[in-house]
């Protein structure tokens, strides 16, 4: 379970120094799991599907993808220049992605080999890895798998920069913030038999800037927009678990990030958004076949915690500062109990399409103190109209979705949706005649163009991620407030969902070109910040001089560069973004008359760099 702060920065780094040591003598340079937060690495696996290269059967909708079990890929990170599913899992990569490949060939004695790439510039052959891996003869089980493996998993690191405000999510435990922040990630695998265990920290520093005081903040759910006044800093366990398995089947404990659903750049009921929540689980390590197709799922079940900062509510009747947000270490120990489920079946008769569902209930605030044990699986007998039932001793809350993804490897596109909501039905009419009431919703389109074949080729990809409230909340706020999220669904302060959180909306159009191991392209992201609030009238100083201002939402639009290499085993990669802003947190002079249209507003440009490097060991 995830605390803060759990770990000082001395004692994290005399870890780190300890554990490469370890690794220097005898681990390898490969995993089993993709990791959420490994971007590159993610995309990469995608795209191979897109190619016709990784089997239809996984659907990608249930993250992270355990690489052997799922995909019959021994080794993530070793990309070969062709597949082969013939069942030799100890020889296989994902190919030809040019991002990736030529790495991890068949591991001989020496980690370096001296030669010239004149293509890359370079003196030394990095195909070999870094490090030599440990795997103990086949001899000691009759198999043809070592039955012990040690390996490590690769270095992550990751920096940001935000010139006036917090912008940027999906990013794990990284927190809104002004400056710069940073974020490290490296650990260490293995496997005894059918025990598999992953030790993987994560760690964040954020210089946490003071902004200009904000007039409006949210009035639902634990999302402080700073963390605290002073810099941030914390471990947590990060992308870590032990599991047993058993079959097509695993269960254990884990804090790593999980990802439901379909999108890409947002999850709208789990994602990588916040830190990964402690929980245990029961999930299919690979899709299990039937007679229908076949079959993924997991159930899931953790606490949420707390963020452990106070702070007051807004707006302030006259727009005035809003108090600091506090830092409050008492409240680091409350926490309220989640449970999720998610299935996903992939029909026989239509290859490539994928069709899940997800459940979600939790309680609304801190959990009591005689709650039992049983109380952590309330998902299978609490009911889904009228009250929520389950047996905690505190309020319920719950979510469900439903999604599709459907992989076309011959056009070498995907086409992806997902819709859920966020409150109960009071029962089968209301269900059926008011479907929208506390929906959200996402829709996406991802495409291949090739150039020649896969060592060039263009890739286009449109997401929209619709989380506003619909009209629906007009007719029904009598019965409180009917909106997606219109509760506590965060996890250390940061909505476990989409990260554009409450209120919000998205659309993000990627194009990018590839050309062997280097991308360039551009990114479009335009985000309506929680106009939830203004809809709602909590945005008191709306009124103008000539009226009810209708234009002034809280609106960015961002132009910028997409950036991604590979050098031997180092992955770089970086975006930066001109964004402009429209009336910032809902600020604006209601004095002003700027035009006959609207008063003036206050508008700026900032600029945002995200960039990150992956070192495959």
């Amino acid at each position: 379970m995830n605390r803060i702060p759990t770990t000082s920065p001395n004692t994290f780094h005399t870890l780190a120094a300890s554990l490469l040591c370890a690794l220097m003598l005898g681990f390898s340079a490969q995993a089993q799991s993709v990791s959420l937060l490994n971007k590159s690495l993610n995309d990469a696996v995608r795209r191979a599907q897109l190619w016709g290269d990784v089997p239809l059967t996984s659907s990608f909708c249930v993250r992270p993808v355990h690489a052997s079990r799922a995909l019959g890929i021994e080794n993530p990170f070793g990309l070969d220049p062709h597949y082969d599913f013939s069942g030799q899992v100890d020889t296989l990569s994902i190919g030809d992605d040019p991002i990736f490949r030529n790495y991890g060939q068949p591991l001989v004695l020496q980690a370096w080999e001296a030669y010239t790439d004149t293509s890359m510039g370079w003196n030394l052959d990095w195909k070999q890895p870094v490090l030599p891996r440990f795997n103990a003869h086949p001899y000691f089980t009759g198999a043809k798998q070592a039955w012990l493996q040690l390996r490590s998993t690769p270095y992550v690191s990751r920096i940001q920069f935000n010139s006036h405000h917090d912008y940027g999510w999906q990013d794990g435990p990284m927190i809104p913030n002004k400056g710069l922040q940073t974020y490290t990630n490296f650990g260490v695998w293995g496997r005894v038999g059918f025990l598999e265990f992953q030790y993987a920290p994560e760690k964040v520093y954020a210089a946490n800037e003071d902004v200009p005081a904000p007039g409006v903040r949210g009035n639902m759910g634990d999302h402080p927009d700073r963390f605290g006044t002073e810099p941030y800093a914390r471990t947590f366990s990060g992308q870590s678990y032990v599991k047993v398995h058993v079959g097509p089947l695993a269960a254990g404990i884990s804090s790593e990030n999980v990802y439901w659903g379909p999108g890409r750049f947002a999850g709208i009921v789990m994602s990588d958004n916040a830190p990964g929540m402690g929980h245990f689980t029961v999930e299919s390590a690979k899709p299990l076949k039937t007679k229908w197709g076949t079959l993924e799922g997991q159930f899931l079940t953790g606490n949420k915690m707390h963020s452990g900062f106070l702070y007051s509510r807004g707006p302030t009747p006259d727009g005035s500062s809003l108090s600091e947000v506090e830092r409050t270490p008492q409240m680091d120990s409350v926490f309220s109990v989640f449970t999720g489920a998610v299935g996903v079946w992939n029909p026989i008769w239509f290859p490539g399409m994928s069709l899940g569902i997800t459940r979600e209930i939790w309680t609304d605030g801190p959990v009591a103190t005689d709650s039992k044990p049983w109380d952590y699986i309330a998902l299978f007998y609490s009911n889904p109209f009228r009250g929520s039932g389950g047996g905690t001793q505190a309020n319920i809350d719950q979510m469900a979705s439903m999604f599709f993804r459907y992989v076309m490897p011959e056009s070498h596109a995907e086409v992806y949706g997902e819709y859920g909501f966020d409150d109960n039905r009071y029962d089968l009419e209301d269900m059926l005649v008011s479907p929208e009431h506390s929906r959200a919703y996402l829709i996406g389109f991802h495409k291949i163009h090739p150039l020649k074949e896969k060592t060039e080729f263009m890739e286009l990809t449109y997401e929209v991620t619709q989380i506003e409230g619909s009209k629906e909340m007009i007719n029904r706020i009598q019965f409180g407030y009917p909106v997606f999220y219109d509760s506590d669904y965060n996890h250390y302060g940061q909505q476990i969902g989409a990260g554009i959180g409450n209120g919000s909306n998205q659309w993000i159009l990627n194009i990018d070109h590839v050309k062997n191991t280097r991308r360039i392209g551009f990114v479009y992201e335009r985000i309506a910040r929680n106009n939830d609030l203004l809809y709602s009238r909590n945005v008191p100083w709306v009124a103008t001089w000539y009226g009810f201002d209708f234009t002034k939402k809280y609106i960015e639009s961002s132009l910028g560069l997409n950036y991604e290499e590979r050098f031997g085993p180092i992955l770089v990669w970086g975006k930066a973004l001109l964004t402009q802003t429209y009336n910032w947190n809902y600020w604006y002079d209601p004095a002003g008359t700027g035009s006959p249209m609207r008063a003036n507003g206050y508008n700026f440009k900032s600029l945002n760099l995200f960039s990150g490097i992956t070192l495959l060991l």
